[in-house]
């Protein structure tokens, strides 16, 4: 029994060694991992979106989309859960603002390009009629209608792929309302809330056709129960045995089997399920250890793209369509579409942090500014 218990304080001293306290997790201000974590889901939609899949298909770059659901989940329910605890509540104006400024301006300058490449200019004229059916979904708030609705059609509308900031809209708008007015401090029917709405999200596209409209908060409400369960000190404890090695390394080996190697192309709805509960469990291990795997993520170049990823993700179509249209790649077959994405990826990163210094920070700043943000709080991207 002596050796027990010499071996299980021995345990958790390795344990306490590489993960963070309570305390310290609450001191955290920044996740820079975060940052890196969202390089890899832009880079992985980055290579769906190439002509050629016949090498980049089996990234299924699809599941980038779901990892920033997830992350976004985390995060907004984090720096909401911290402005209550500090506060006494969450200013609801003041995040609406915070949100529209860091999400509207890039968006509607895209849409205006789009425009007037599509409408004024004539480009992808087989397009046309499709994207100006599609523009009032595109601006007023619904842009998924694209997707879905259309999921099957040959001329997929352009912007289309902003479908995801759609969901994510919906999301910003609805959760500070019911997790943080109508719910306010009450850890549990938050907690409740979430895994029961994830559940139902989850069979909803097998209920009704409409359902694949609201699968995808599967996702975010994951993040937002991890969330949860960090922010409470008495759930906190059982989180740490979730970052501990064998539990993180493990959820990451799973994932990438499930994606490399058990994921058909087709991304169909029983792995989907599969792989957001994965990235869940990961999430422990990603916010609260404090050194081994994870650090790659955060050197400094992938953060970059992590802290430019939102622009990024709108404009990328733009650098590869440019190189693939424009004939500059001499070579044909599967190897090409390397020379696209040595051509294109530059392009897309210079582009989007032009826009990202000249448009997107800007008002950012204005957000928290007129959002009274402190910007010594909590932040990473969001």
């Amino acid at each position: 029994m002596g050796s027990a218990t010499v071996g299980g304080r021995g345990m958790r001293q390795r344990l306490d060694a590489g993960i963070a306290s309570y305390a310290d997790y609450q001191c955290r201000r920044y996740f820079p991992v975060l940052d890196g974590l969202r390089a890899v889901a832009i880079l992985l939609v980055f290579t769906a979106h190439t002509d050629d899949q016949r090498w980049l298909g089996h990234l299924n770059g699809g599941v980038g989309v779901t990892i920033f659901f997830v992350l976004s989940g985390y995060l907004i329910t984090t720096l909401s859960l911290r402005e209550e605890q500090r506060s006494g509540r969450l200013d609801v104006r003041a995040f609406y603002v915070r949100r529209v400024f860091r999400i509207a301006p890039v968006y509607i300058l895209i849409l205006a390009f789009y425009c007037v490449l599509i409408i004024v200019m004539g480009y992808e004229s087989d397009r046309h009629d499709v994207f100006v059916d599609q523009l009032p979904y595109y601006a007023f708030g619904f842009p998924e209608h694209g997707h879905f609705f259309l999921i099957n059609e040959a001329a997929a509308p352009p912007f289309a792929g902003a479908w995801s900031i759609g969901i994510e809209e919906k999301f910003y708008l609805l959760w500070p309302l019911i997790g943080f007015v109508l719910l306010s401090g009450a850890f549990l029917w938050r907690a409740g809330l979430c895994v029961l709405a994830a559940a139902a999200c989850a069979v909803a596209p097998y209920v009704f056709r409409d359902g694949a409209y609201i699968e995808p908060y599967v996702g975010i409400l994951i993040g937002c129960t991890v969330a949860l369960l960090l922010q409470n000190p008495r759930t906190f404890t059982w989180c740490r045995w979730l970052a501990s090695t064998p539990v993180f390394a493990g959820s990451v080996v799973a994932f990438a089997l499930v994606l490399f190697v058990f994921f058909p192309e087709d991304h169909p709805r029983n792995v989907y399920v599969v792989t957001v509960l994965l990235l869940g469990l990961a999430m422990f291990g990603l916010v609260l250890r404090t050194r081994g795997a994870v650090n790659w993520l955060a050197w400094r170049p992938v953060v970059f793209v992590g802290e430019i990823s939102y622009v990024f993700y709108l404009v990328h179509t733009f650098a590869i369509n440019a190189v693939e249209d424009s004939g500059v790649n001499p070579f044909d077959g599967p190897s090409s579409v390397l020379v696209t994405v040595a051509l294109a990826l530059p392009i897309a990163i210079i582009g989007s942090y032009v826009v990202h210094r000249i448009v997107e920070l800007p008002f950012i700043a204005i957000g928290r500014r007129l959002g009274h943000r402190d910007a010594s709080q909590m932040h990473s991207v969001n």
